[in-house]
């Protein structure tokens, strides 16, 4: 996939091994900075989805230094949920995070946000309404407690 927008360029490449994805490669450039994401995907014996990463990298156009941004890894369950998520930031390693994930069925009810020194920095909580066919209508999310947002959806069943 290629898309150019004012005087900035999106490329995007896919890499497959069969129907498995294997890779990503994609591009940011413009006359000022380049970005590079790099994305790779590994899978079980029974082609599984088990982990993926994502490294973003900034390409200095004046002196073309690279320097890895951050590098996210996720794992993911048997049924290829997201069960954990770690962002590696290698500018400023402070910010580095990662998340843990719960589940009820394939909904998740809980995320857990944890700093660089490993502590909890905040709890997401989300709960769920249904429609007669069980596709969630109703989501609401609450950080540490407090109420962060809700998002309603409308299915018309044809």
């Amino acid at each position: 996939m290629h898309y150019t927008s004012n005087n900035a360029t999106f490329t995007v490449n896919y890499f497959y091994n069969d129907t498995l994805l294997i890779a990503t490669r994609s591009e940011h450039k413009d006359d000022e900075m380049e970005f590079k994401y790099i994305g790779k995907y590994r899978y079980t014996s029974e082609n599984k989805l088990k982990e993926s990463s994502l490294a973003q990298l900034y390409i200095d156009m004046e002196t073309n230094d690279t320097i890895t941004n951050t590098l996210e890894v996720k794992n993911y369950d048997e049924k290829q949920l997201v069960t954990t998520s770690k962002l590696s930031d290698y500018v400023t390693p402070t910010q580095s995070k990662h998340y843990i994930f719960t589940y009820d069925d394939e909904m998740i009810i809980e995320i857990k946000e944890y700093d660089a020194k490993n502590s909890l920095i905040s709890t997401i909580k989300n709960t769920y309404q249904f429609d007669q066919f069980d596709n969630w209508i109703k989501k609401e999310s609450s950080q540490n407690g407090r109420l962060d947002h809700i998002l309603t959806r409308e299915i018309i069943y044809k």
